[in-house]
């Protein structure tokens, strides 16, 4: 059932941003009098799961739930129908218009998913306001790994800001370093302010860590939440509240510090200082072989987290913000992917990894966010130049203003070709890395 939810939330979700795209396309190309063949949510090779034809146009639904098309006359697109183009132009037709109508038809849809994401981050924002965990709400500070510590960071540091930007919240540590590429932070330490110098690759080497759980994380203590059954934990009595300070005698009043000794441990009986109800209690489990005891950890006076509100019209600057933002982040990131040595492409996700990151129970919040944040990702990705994409016929269009000649059709149709190859293979590489997993 959770999947169900899942699956049926994204698919709604791309179906609308589909639909919405396709139509700044569709729009434009009646405004400016071009026959629009067909109409499709998703693709339909070989057959359709519904179409009806009203008008010029066939409206349907494809079976392949990997996008969608609009079919204009005169134009070399997916569909590889070139053989309408060797006749003379027609009135109606994509090639006989205007180089720059041409243009405004192929950057609509790309247009519909910036504004979109602006106007849907404004309501989210407006609506449920922002959450966040403010920096000064950190009791205990911050955990580093040992990336982070490499750098200068400790545990129990107090992030301030990243060069001359403020860190309002520790949610915003990753975002700051990867959009800013700063050369220092500032932290809290022990009362007094410290400068951490960081190199130009600190934010890769910080999404490195956060892979295999490291990074920054929030710092709280070993307190005993619930108790695996029939585990070392089990076996000796551990309960809820029970507080870890321990472990033969080396302090572990921290879960990190928990975490490290255990795993040096592993499978042996080891000696448990225990602190219950004021009192300090001795019990002596064998861990397990992978190093660990058996409970789920759970320190509630170490973070509060806040709801920042905002008003109608002070969410719009906030909005528009946090869809700017979504952008950069898919432009550093497609920096990062053009350098094979940071292996990014490891990272590349299909619609699997989307669903299951989707909320199990159905979340408006979490819903419009998620459209939000992927129409931002279909505007950027449809705006890149890559032939088959928006903004390869944009670039080819604009190369056709400036030199006042079209590019021949034959290259147009090795360039669509290309492109779509290329597309594919992003395709198997990202349905790869999630089967892979």
């Amino acid at each position: 059932m959770d999947s169900f939810v899942q699956w049926s939330q994204l698919l709604l979700i791309l179906s609308i941003l589909i639909i919405l795209h396709e139509l700044g396309h569709f729009l434009p190309a009646k405004y400016f009098k071009c026959r629009v063949e067909k109409f499709y949510l998703f693709f339909n090779p070989y057959f359709s799961l519904w179409k009806k034809k009203i008008g010029e146009t066939v409206y349907g639904i494809g079976w392949l739930p990997l996008g969608g098309y609009v079919k204009i006359a005169g134009m070399i697109d997916e569909s590889m129908d070139s053989e309408s183009l060797n006749r003379p132009a027609e009135p109606w037709e994509f090639r006989a218009k205007p180089a720059w109508q041409r243009l405004i038809i192929m950057l609509g849809g790309v247009f519909v998913n910036f504004v979109l994401a602006g106007l849907l981050f404004w309501g989210v924002t407006y609506k449920w306001g922002h959450e966040t965990i403010p920096m000064e709400s950190l009791k205990y500070g911050v955990s580093c790994d040992s990336t982070m510590e490499s750098y200068g960071f400790v545990d129990g540091d107090r992030i301030i800001s990243a060069d001359s930007d403020t860190i309002h919240g520790f949610e915003e540590l990753t975002k700051v370093a990867l959009l800013n590429d700063p050369s220092s932070f500032t932290v809290l330490r022990d009362g007094k302010t410290v400068n951490v110098n960081v190199d130009e690759d600190f934010a890769l080497n910080l999404i490195r860590s956060q892979k295999v759980g490291g990074g920054f994380g929030i710092r709280f203590r070993s307190i005993v939440d619930s108790v695996l059954a029939d585990s070392p934990a089990d076996s000796v009595g551990l309960i809820k509240g029970d507080h870890i300070v321990a472990i033969n005698g080396k302090s572990t009043v921290f879960f990190r510090d928990l975490r490290r000794q255990l795993k040096s441990e592993k499978g042996n009986v080891v000696t448990l200082s225990v602190l219950r109800n004021g009192d300090t209690v001795t019990v002596k489990p064998k861990l397990s072989a992978q190093g660990t005891v058996g409970f789920y950890p759970n320190d509630s006076s170490a973070v509060q987290k806040a709801t920042l509100t905002f008003g109608f019209w002070e969410a719009f600057p906030e909005g528009i913000k946090s869809a700017v933002e979504s952008v950069r982040l898919q432009a550093k990131t497609l920096v990062y992917l053009l350098n094979p040595s940071t292996k990014v492409y490891e990272d590349i996700h299909s619609p699997i990894a989307f669903a299951k990151a989707m909320d199990t129970k159905w979340n408006w919040r979490v819903f419009f966010s998620s459209m939000a944040y992927f129409s931002a990702i279909l505007g950027f990705m449809n705006v890149l130049p890559i032939p088959a994409l928006d903004g390869g016929h944009a670039m080819f269009l604009v190369y056709e203003i400036i030199v006042r000649r079209k590019p021949s059709q034959r290259f147009m149709e090795i360039a669509q070709m290309t492109g779509m190859a290329l597309l594919l293979g992003l395709m198997l590489l990202a349905f790869g890395n999630d089967i892979f997993r």
